[in-house]
């Protein structure tokens, strides 16, 4: 069996303690299987949901609520630094040991990371760009990129006007809130 090269990368990224889900980890292993990757010059592993080719234009659209232009990937140890700098400031080290971006939405700009909470569990949590604002969504049950409704049974960490609140997770809140406003 080849190396799944994808999900190595994730691994050799990890913070200590931050584990991968099951569902990712089966992700991964499909996106490889099936070869829907590709390989950059500085050795960074693309995955992606669909085969990239020509014929990847015929799966996008314009519908802002189809979201499967993702690519799944780990940015070098350099660059995760310098943007977690960027993010968070002074609070790039406690970021840096808990949250992890490990996907982006080539179309939307969208991101997907790995969280650990104050419990120590793993989390997914997801940044959703609207037109003027944005929200996290920790997902709970399941990786479902396809379409907005339906993407995942998320909660809902920020909640642009005239948009239903499905309840804050006040771990995921709290932790961002003070990594990003703390003066």
């Amino acid at each position: 069996m080849m190396p799944n090269i994808l999900l190595q990368q994730l691994e050799n990224a990890l913070p200590k303690g931050m584990q991968i889900p099951e569902e990712l980890r089966q992700l991964y292993q499909w996106i490889e299987d099936n070869g829907y990757y590709e390989d950059s010059d500085d050795g960074v592993r693309y995955g992606y949901l669909y085969p990239k080719s020509a014929f990847r234009e015929t799966y996008l659209s314009d519908d802002p609520n189809v979201d499967i232009d993702i690519a799944f990937f780990v940015e070098e140890e350099n660059f995760r630094k310098e943007l977690l700098t960027i993010s968070f400031g002074k609070n790039v080290d406690d970021a840096a040991e808990r949250f992890l971006m490990i996907a982006e939405n080539l179309y939307s700009g969208s991101m997907v990371a790995l969280w650990v909470d104050y419990r120590g569990t793993t989390q997914i949590v997801r940044m959703i760009r609207g037109e003027e604002t944005y929200k996290w969504q920790v997902v709970k049950k399941q990786l479902n990129f396809y379409r907005a409704p339906i993407r995942t049974s998320g909660i809902d960490i920020f909640v642009p006007m005239g948009i239903e609140d499905n309840g804050l997770n006040e771990d995921f809140e709290g932790w961002y809130d003070a990594m990003m406003y703390e003066s």
